[in-house]
């Protein structure tokens, strides 16, 4: 059996003290004469006898209360079998989880004030010639050496919120990197922090018999937290003057109902149509906001709620672009579509180029998000390469394969762009139903698409 916290043994000289009690006896008699204690004697003795015990049980009582008393504040512990207590200074690292989520309130204020006087409690338990390195998620270069106990100290008083987030693997796996290089025979890693459910991956700790690993929990009080959890626009594409309607997904983490939270969208730091929310606790609900963007190019856009205590997540980044319209390219392999033209010609959003399969301009797929392989009967090993670098740089592809000529769609879609493509032409007919030729044409195969 060993001690953590050894020096607190001294404190066992108290035992002396109810010895002292016991042996001298501090209590005054008062003298009372009677006329015959004949009949006293045999009385007398038998107190005496269960007085002396009653002392006895009380003075052993006193010394096992104050024994268990010091054993708790030094911890003893038992060593694993086979280990070994070694002799010597130790070295000593200590993690600080300094992410957002730390700003939780605790019992004793936030959890990183809680983890820094978590911090200064220990080291304080060690020698003045034990060795401490600071460790946070930001894994800064200074602190990647070994401190005295004044330099932690005043190091410690640094550390602040942070927006990089780190796993327990990637924590311990910098401490067993950086102790193992150290020449002090005792090597000590503690770990601090609110271990949040996504960090939390010990399955994949790598067992270093060499280092002592110490995970200290902090737990935060329970908090309504509302967050924004993802955005997604009734329709895929974006156009200039056109109204937008952006549906917004936000998740009530806690344990009572909330009303009438702050909602803003700012574009391009505008601030755009406020509203509030409730939603109860535990649950997640979707709201509609409505605006409309009259400026092409990239769209900067951050919704912003007003949540309290937690507030590291109360704003929400996304972005978009907006072109002044929409390049559409189509290789015909037999002359232009009739159907393409009259499709996108009566929308002035669309422009459409036509080009031969004979005569492609590779130069022009970059500018153009959308090609349409209309009718092409072989597709050319230079082309096939042009349409893979095409695809991999986030372009579209939309294929009308010439009806004797399916075998090419497959082997272009399926070998050259890693996706599923015909199984062969079924000659059978089929009725469809009218489309709903007022509804913008994109609108009829719409999905959302959530951004998270």
């Amino acid at each position: 059996m060993t001690f953590i916290y050894p020096s607190f043994l001294w404190a066992l000289a108290a035992i002396s003290i109810p010895i002292a009690i016991h042996l001298f006896n501090f209590r005054r008699y008062k003298t009372v004469y009677f006329s015959s204690l004949r009949f006293l004697k045999q009385v007398e003795t038998e107190t005496k006898q269960s007085r002396r015990l009653k002392h006895l049980l009380v003075l052993a009582a006193r010394i096992l209360a104050i024994s268990a008393l010091v054993f708790a504040f030094a911890r003893p512990v038992i060593p694993a079998p086979g280990s070994r207590v070694k002799q010597g200074d130790k070295a000593v690292s200590i993690y600080i989880d300094n992410s957002y989520s730390m700003q939780a309130v605790g019992t004793e204020g936030s959890l990183l004030d809680k983890a820094k006087a978590t911090a200064e409690e220990l080291v304080k338990q060690y020698k003045p010639s034990d060795k401490f390195q600071l460790l946070t998620n930001d894994f800064e270069g200074r602190h990647q050496r070994l401190l005295t106990r004044d330099e932690f100290l005043e190091l410690l008083k640094d550390v602040d919120y942070s927006p990089a987030f780190r796993k327990l693997s990637e924590v311990f796996s910098r401490q067993r990197d950086f102790l193992n290089a150290e020449p002090q025979p005792n090597k000590q890693a503690f770990v601090i922090s609110d271990f949040q459910k996504s960090g939390f991956d010990p399955e994949v700790l790598k067992n270093d018999t060499t280092i002592s690993l110490a995970a200290i929990p902090l737990k935060a009080n329970e908090a309504n937290n509302v967050f924004v959890d993802s955005v997604w626009f009734a329709t895929p594409y974006r156009k200039l003057n056109q109204p937008e309607e952006l549906t917004i997904s936000v998740t009530n983490t806690g344990v009572t109902d909330v009303d009438n939270v702050p909602l803003k969208l700012f574009i391009n730091k505008v601030q755009k149509s406020p509203t509030s929310i409730s939603i109860k606790a535990g649950q997640k609900a979707e709201f509609k906001i409505s605006y409309t963007i009259q400026q092409p190019g990239l769209q900067f856009a951050e919704l912003q709620l007003t949540d309290h205590p937690i507030t590291y997540d109360d704003k929400f980044y996304f972005s978009y672009a907006i072109a002044n319209n929409l390049n559409v390219l189509s290789i015909n392999g037999g002359g232009e579509s009739p159907y393409l033209n009259s499709l996108y010609g009566n929308d002035v959003y669309t422009k459409l180029t036509n080009m031969p399969e004979g005569q492609i301009d590779y130069a022009a797929f970059n500018s153009h998000p959308l090609i349409v392989l209309n009718g092409v009967k072989s597709i050319s090993s230079g082309l096939q390469q042009e349409l893979k670098k095409y695809t991999d740089g986030g372009g579209n592809i939309m294929i009308f394969p010439h009806w004797q000529a399916i075998w090419i769609a497959t082997k272009l879609c399926y070998h050259r762009l890693s996706v599923h493509g015909t199984k062969g032409l079924i000659p059978l007919r089929r009725r469809l139903l009218p489309l709903p030729c007022k509804m913008p044409f994109t609108k009829i195969f719409s999905r959302k698409h959530p951004i998270t």
